[in-house]
């Protein structure tokens, strides 16, 4: 959260978990909220979603350098 408050100031642990959990459902790598009961929580949605991103070269090798020297 913290490398994302320079751009999103009111950024929380809930307005992240709510677009992963978005992009998942968009994504069809999990059940949207119209389906019947609960379902398996799914593990590795993360994951999942950062494959999908390097598949579709939407993660570039800029952006891993600027991730590693947010660290």
């Amino acid at each position: 959260m913290e490398r994302l408050r320079p751009l999103w100031p009111e950024v929380n642990r809930a307005s992240v978990q709510w677009n992963i959990d978005y992009l998942a459902v968009k994504l069809r790598l999990k059940p949207g909220p119209e389906t019947d009961g609960t379902g398996a929580r799914l593990h590795g949605k993360k994951e999942s979603l950062v494959s999908l991103a390097l598949r579709f070269d939407l993660v570039r090798e800029d952006d891993l350098t600027a991730l590693a020297e947010a660290r």
